[in-house]
């Protein structure tokens, strides 16, 4: 039998100091089963079980500091404390059972928590949000505010908020630091940029069954609006290409339309040329048909008279009587067909009909070659901007390598100002898309 003290002071101290981090504990249990009833079993009973150790745990802890001081040898009034004569195990066995209950609460509370909400949870779950949050009333009283908002405040204003109103109108009026804080748009949002950082605020009303509160919301947004300037920076650039390649588009044209007209010069130059040799030939030699002279110059002179008859043949014309020579079918599916192509009602240019027919001739040749098939399906808009070429057979096992023919339609595409786009899955797909 070992009484209480003669165990070694060292063991003491750490018994009393058990002692006392479950009697905290057990305090801090007790206002929890109160403040969060449903998260105890038997609440009645553990209410009274935490209260019981915490009596007898305050009865122990005063009466083994007592018992301390007698040993130390101060000599306390009146009777001796009672855990003087107790012995060392009962005193073991008491704080055991103190301690094994009250993590049992412990365990039981926290395993509460992690599978109930509780307004514990809500406001951990708040407070671990990227994004600021606080609700008050009309009068600017805070009901509940999470972590980021506070530091968010903190770093705009210096200061925590008091009131949530006056808050929010020292951002509406800058008076937040840094000094240089700019309001980018101020309508229900506003994005305020302060120093390296750009934070969005917006206030919304939110209505229930006790009345109106409101919503400030704030984030950081920096990043984000980063990447929308850098957009908006893309986008100008974008614009002065497009008109580039606008009026590059135009000149082509005109450079088409002289190259058309020389080149109409040129066959008049060439057949007056041959005219004259022929007619200088017979009257120096006599020799020659003066019939067929005579209808060379009546030739040449209608050409002159009128070299608009002299047209350049429609390029379609050759593509469509090798696909039909060949055996592949055109299927037309848009708004254009090959009988407003050929009549040319749609009153393209030349340039978009030898992209048109080049492509044609690309696409029947890989249909034949590639894919074995027999029929081209060609989808042209109204305004032919857009032109979508696909055809029937074996679908491409791996991406369309570029080379020779299609390299050649992708150099030419965007020269006459559109842009090609190859699909090889689930079947061939080749569009041009008018970037003019």
């Amino acid at each position: 039998m070992i009484s209480y003290f003669e165990v070694p002071i060292e063991a003491r101290i750490f018994y009393l100091l058990l002692f006392f981090l479950t009697e905290v504990n057990n305090i801090a249990l007790l206002a929890f089963s109160f403040l969060q009833p449903d998260a105890f079993k038997e609440r009645k009973v553990s209410s009274i079980l935490l209260v019981l150790q915490i009596v007898v745990g305050y009865n122990i802890i005063a009466s083994g500091v007592q018992v301390e001081r007698v040993i130390a040898g101060v000599r306390v009034g009146g009777e001796l404390p009672l855990i003087y004569d107790i012995e060392a195990a009962i005193i073991v066995d008491i704080l055991v059972v103190m301690v094994s209950y009250s993590l049992y609460r412990t365990v039981e509370l926290a395993t509460w928590w992690a599978s109930h909400l509780s307004a514990f949870s809500i406001k951990h779950s708040m407070d671990a949000l990227p994004e600021g949050l606080c609700y008050y009333d009309q009068e600017g009283r805070i009901y509940i505010i999470n972590t980021t908002m506070s530091e968010i405040a903190y770093a705009l204003t210096g200061s925590v908020i008091k009131n949530a109103i006056d808050f929010y109108n020292d951002v509406r009026n800058l008076k937040i630091v840094p000094e240089d804080s700019v309001i980018i748009n101020e309508e229900d949002l506003i994005v305020i940029s302060s120093g390296d950082a750009v934070f969005s605020f917006r206030n919304t009303a939110v209505k229930d069954e006790f009345g109106v509160y409101y919503e400030l919301k704030v984030a950081d947004i920096t990043e984000e609006y980063s990447k929308t300037r850098e957009l908006y920076s893309k986008q100008v650039e974008l614009r002065k290409q497009q008109k580039y390649l606008s009026q590059l588009g135009e000149s082509i044209k005109q450079v088409t339309i002289k190259k058309e007209i020389l080149a109409a010069k040129i066959k008049v130059h060439d057949k007056l040329g041959e005219n004259l040799i022929a007619a200088r030939r017979y009257l120096a030699t006599g020799e020659g048909d003066i019939e067929a002279i005579r209808n060379l110059w009546i030739a040449n002179l209608t050409l002159l008279s009128n070299p608009q008859t002299d047209t350049v043949e429609n390029p379609l014309n050759s593509i469509l009587s090798a696909a039909d020579d060949i055996g592949i079918k055109l299927v037309w599916e848009g708004d254009v067909n090959d009988e407003m192509l050929l009549s040319n009602s749609t009153h393209v240019s030349n340039s978009v009909l030898v992209l048109l027919a080049n492509t044609l001739h690309e696409c029947i040749t890989n249909t034949m070659r590639h894919a074995h098939g027999d029929t081209v399906y060609v989808n042209i808009s109204n305004d032919f901007r857009s032109m979508v070429f696909r055809n029937n057979g074996v679908a491409p096992t791996n991406a369309v390598h570029e080379s020779g023919g299609l390299l050649n339609i992708r150099r030419q595409s965007a020269e006459t100002g559109y842009r090609m786009v190859i699909i090889s899955h689930p079947e061939f797909n080749l569009m041009l898309k008018s970037i003019l």
